[in-house]
């Protein structure tokens, strides 16, 4: 799960069965292994994050069958 990907790319990967969890997964462990030098980010939720991302697999494959 590359943290390069465009939106499109993105959703594209999801409908190809990469999970929303992966993908946002993906993108908190590069926050936390880069942010401590960048400093970008006052606080990162990652449970809400993690939550959020289950919520857009629920909507997109278990409610949809």
């Amino acid at each position: 799960t590359g943290t390069d990907r465009t939106a499109h790319e993105l959703l594209h990967a999801q409908a190809q069965g990469e999970s929303a969890e992966a993908i946002a997964r993906a993108h908190l462990d590069i926050i936390a292994k880069r942010d401590p030098d960048i400093r970008a980010f006052l606080h990162v939720d990652e449970a809400l994050v993690m939550d959020r991302a289950r919520a857009v697999h629920h909507e997109r494959f278990i409610d949809m069958q």
